[in-house]
């Protein structure tokens, strides 16, 4: 007779013996779940998304926060994806139709117009642009896990062309989870997670904010207001299932970029120590009445009126009677800081999605094809980002702003004829809200072969004009359109397109670089 695993919570494996006696054994199906004396105290738990953020996310954000004003590299990080993602905007084309298919250019371009008369004031503090609001609401993202985007009614602004402006509110202003006992609204019986309060399917209803920022200056006792969601945006990467609040991407890598930080800091100050010594003064017979002190005067001179120097870098001593030189090597041996720095930043880079040669901005050791490679793995990593703020920031706020325009034009506010009347928009929204926003594009890294294989691509039907101008930033209507009102311009004055492509370029001399220019 076989006894139970000394754990009773093992897995079981039921073995029958010839004799028909069943035996059982605890067996381990998964080596990453033995426990040894290596990884004793890795004991993790299966915590809820929730739980896990709740004592230590504000931690997190702080740190975030630190590194990024402190860190070369972790701003550097930042500023990469920003520049990457968002550029100088994700700019939105109406894309509306008319009943037959085909564009309605008279409103797509009256209401492109108006959002870019609006967008320069888009901002509820009149400082910042939409495009500016696009940037600095993926940076809170990125940095601090999670950003609050607040639809204003702005009525009293008539300096605006809409009643509708944009705030932006930092995580720092959701109030805590310990609103009420348990976490429940008793008024409403939601369950209140962090300040967001969800309904029993997890959808947020509402939020719990305070007035203003608790650990601003100025900040007296403040209590949280409940608003409703339907004014909100909530953006934050989602993790995992049931998360109801957002994480900093600088939770992967703080330590890393910490520890280098003290690294380079440890590096440059034994550096400026070391070239302080070079020589020491011993006495030669007992102590001497003069020597060295501490003083900040040039022309200091000690006790029997004999002048020394004090130290600083390369300093040469005066000598007393019985005194002699001792020369102290400053040299420090050889380090492996560049390994170890070089590390560090593949770490990093690595948690961030990005490769070394963009967190480092250092391409001494590539050559065209790998930096090719690795320019488009990152590409790769900004595009979901880009689709991720299009479809959470971008389309929600053109929606608002057409519902804004219509009751505008409605009012006399606008004296626009483009715009339909809110039953029409309210009967068919999706119709009049149609739009496209367009990511800003790339350089091409190989010109000449690019360009060359997209003209065969779009022979043979493999692409579109759409695509691959789009991969660029730019749109194909405009594109076409501005093209044939040059090449009208061309043929009117006599002009060839090597006198429109010299115009852009200059003379062109022989070019030996290329992807096979190493």
């Amino acid at each position: 007779m076989t006894t139970a695993p000394d754990n009773p919570l093992a897995p079981m494996v039921v073995d029958v013996t010839s004799t028909g006696t069943v035996q059982r054994s605890a067996r381990r199906g998964y080596d990453a779940a033995k426990v040894d004396r290596a990884n004793a105290y890795w004991r993790p738990t299966n915590r809820a998304a929730d739980l896990e953020l709740l004592a230590d996310a504000d931690a997190i954000r702080a740190r975030a926060r630190d590194l990024v004003r402190n860190n070369a590299y972790a701003r550097g990080i930042l500023r990469a994806e920003l520049r990457n993602v968002v550029g100088c905007g994700i700019k939105p084309q109406a894309r509306v139709e008319t009943a037959d298919g085909k564009p309605n250019e008279e409103f797509n371009r009256a209401a492109e117009q108006l959002f870019a008369r609006w967008q320069r004031v888009a901002d509820v503090s009149g400082r910042m642009t939409f495009y500016e609001l696009q940037r600095l609401a993926l940076s809170e993202v990125r940095e601090a896990g999670e950003v609050l985007v607040h639809f204003v009614r702005d009525d009293d602004d008539r300096a605006r062309p809409l009643p509708f402006a944009i705030e932006l509110i930092e995580a720092d202003r959701l109030a805590s989870d310990r609103l009420w006992p348990r976490g429940v609204n008793p008024d409403t019986g939601n369950e209140v997670r962090r300040g967001v309060e969800i309904n029993a399917k997890g959808q947020a209803v509402a939020y719990w904010l305070y007035p203003t920022n608790p650990n601003d200056l100025n900040t007296l006792l403040v209590r949280p207001v409940r608003h409703d969601a339907a004014d909100f945006l909530h953006l934050y990467r989602v993790d995992r299932v049931g998360q109801t609040r957002g994480v900093s991407d600088f939770a992967i890598s703080s330590r890393w970029g910490r520890n280098l930080h003290y690294y380079v800091d440890n590096e440059m100050q034994s550096s400026a120590v070391a070239s302080c010594f070079t020589a020491a003064v011993t006495t030669m017979g007992g102590p001497a009445d003069g020597g060295l002190v501490d003083t900040i005067d040039d022309d200091a001179t000690d006790t029997d009126g004999n002048s020394f120097e004090y130290m600083q870098p390369g300093m040469v001593a005066r000598l007393m009677p019985g005194e002699d030189v001792k020369v102290i090597d400053p040299s420090r041996g050889q380090t492996e800081s560049k390994t170890w720095v070089d590390l560090m930043l593949r770490s990093m880079g690595v948690g961030h999605g990005m490769s070394y040669e963009r967190v480092a901005r250092d391409y001494s050791q590539t050559n065209f094809s790998s930096n090719r490679a690795s320019d488009l793995e990152d590409r790769r990593e900004f595009r979901p980002t880009q689709d991720w703020l299009i479809e959470h920031m971008c389309v929600p706020v053109w929606q608002r702003f057409i519902v804004a325009a219509v009751e505008a034009a409605e009012s006399g506010r606008l004296g626009f004829d483009e715009f339909p009347s809110a039953t029409q928009l309210l009967g068919n929204h999706h119709h009049w809200t149609a739009v496209e926003f367009r990511p800003p594009g790339w350089e091409w890294v190989d010109p000449k072969n690019q360009a060359i294989a997209i003209h065969q691509a779009l022979e043979d039907n493999m692409t579109t004009l759409a695509d691959e101008l789009g991969a660029k930033g730019k749109d194909w209507r405009e594109v076409l359109l501005q093209r044939a009102a040059e090449k009208k311009y061309m043929r009117e004055r006599g002009l060839t397109a090597a006198d429109a492509a010299q115009a852009v370029t200059g003379p062109v001399e022989p070019s030996t670089d290329g992807p096979d220019a190493e």
